[in-house]
């Protein structure tokens, strides 16, 4: 049988299957119900969080022999034809592809012919934001008075890039990243179906790298299951993802908080050396700092860190180390050094030159207190003159 990657066979095919989009989901459910279908969407969001698979699932549900259901069958003919991408009446086109307003003149004539099977004519537009501004404006009028029974879907990763004429023809939906819990859930239940023994803390680190992305993360274990085989080690997901083990990120902070910037470069320079992702450290490292934070002013930060990667007791005694503010200005400095690192070719010395930065923070001083030392420093001088 084909290999066939986890982000297409476990791909959402119903409403009910659909991860993290509650609010969308209930928006168009309740739409098909009291046929109140609007002849143009508008999904975006960042990449991998369902919105191409929910124009697809919407697809079905207006159209099934069944509907307009907000459940599609996902079992007869209809549903069927637009699940393997072979019916006529619903049209996939790449947004990147075929953005010249020629291609949207020629989208726009065969608009006007009707539905040749379907009860509904269906173009999905991915990454419409690629389309010219000659193709947009080609579109306006459609968009305005479209013909009976057709529904405009189109999905972007950029809504900014979208023209304010064409947002106020469409109904818009804002996806939301995904959480690390749900993603975790999601690739436990896929490992469980696949018969992959895989641990929570492996599967945490693999949800981490994905960054809100289910289908970056599915990417990401099908790379570590044809690293590992069917058993799925913690070293294994570390090696492969190039991320930091927490042992390492600790013995990180307790250099920070004996401002021993030798030993912080050193060990900096053996984690390069092991081949870990800088980009990673740096996002791992602030997310370690936020946790002090919260272990430093929670009463019970084990209800707010509750993930394995998560050394509790190891969190409280390094959170005694630390000034509130000095936790606030490094996690600053670790945001502000990954956008940089990701804009230049010298992120490894732009990663650097911000540990030596890390180790030289100290708190700010409150005005108050300054001034009332300034004033007191002042007193015992006219006292000392007299």
């Amino acid at each position: 049988m084909e290999f066939q990657v986890s982000a297409r066979k476990w791909r959402p095919q119903k409403f009910s299957e659909l991860i993290g989009q509650e609010h969308i989901v209930r928006t168009l459910c309740n739409a098909i119900e009291l046929d109140k279908i609007s002849h143009a969407y508008l999904f975006s969001g960042t990449r991998g969080v369902g919105k191409t698979t929910t124009a697809r699932i919407l697809a079905k549900a207006i159209n099934c022999k069944k509907g307009p259901i907000s459940e599609p069958c996902d079992e007869c003919d209809f549903c069927q034809e637009i699940k393997q991408g072979n019916s006529i009446d619903v049209r996939e086109i790449d947004g990147a592809s075929n953005n010249s307003v020629a291609e949207a003149r020629e989208l726009i004539e065969t608009i006007q012919y009707a539905a040749s099977s379907s009860r509904y004519k269906v173009y999905i537009i991915d990454e419409v934001h690629m389309l010219s501004k000659s193709a947009f404006n080609a579109l306006l009028k459609t968009l305005e008075e479209p013909p009976q029974r057709v529904v405009f879907m189109f999905a972007t990763t950029e809504l900014s890039k979208i023209p304010e004429t064409i947002l106020s023809r469409c109904q818009c939906f804002e996806f939301k990243p995904l959480s690390d819990k749900q993603i975790i859930k999601q690739l436990g239940v896929i490992c469980s179906q696949e018969g992959i023994k895989v641990s929570g803390l492996s599967l945490e680190k693999i949800a981490k790298t994905g960054a809100g992305s289910m289908r970056d993360s599915q990417s990401l274990l099908d790379q570590v299951i044809a690293y590992c085989g069917n058993k799925i080690d913690n070293d294994s997901v570390e090696e492969v993802l190039g991320v930091v083990a927490r042992t390492t990120l600790a013995k990180l902070v307790d250099h920070l908080i004996k401002r021993d910037s030798v030993k912080l470069i050193e060990t900096v320079q053996t984690i390069i050396t092991d081949g870990k992702d800088l980009n990673f450290l740096c996002r791992d490292l602030a997310e370690y700092l936020r946790n002090l934070m919260i272990v430093r002013l929670s009463e019970k930060p084990e209800t707010l860190l509750d993930f394995e990667d998560v050394d509790l007791q190891t969190l409280k005694e390094q959170s005694k180390g630390f000034h509130a503010d000095e936790l606030q200005q490094m996690f600053s400095v670790l945001c502000r050094t990954e956008l940089e690192m990701k804009r230049s070719s010298l992120s490894q010395m732009i990663f650097e030159m911000a540990i030596f930065r890390l180790a030289d923070v100290r708190p700010f001083s409150r005005i108050d207190d300054m001034i009332r030392k300034i004033n007191s420093l002042e007193e015992d001088t006219l006292k000392k003159k007299f």
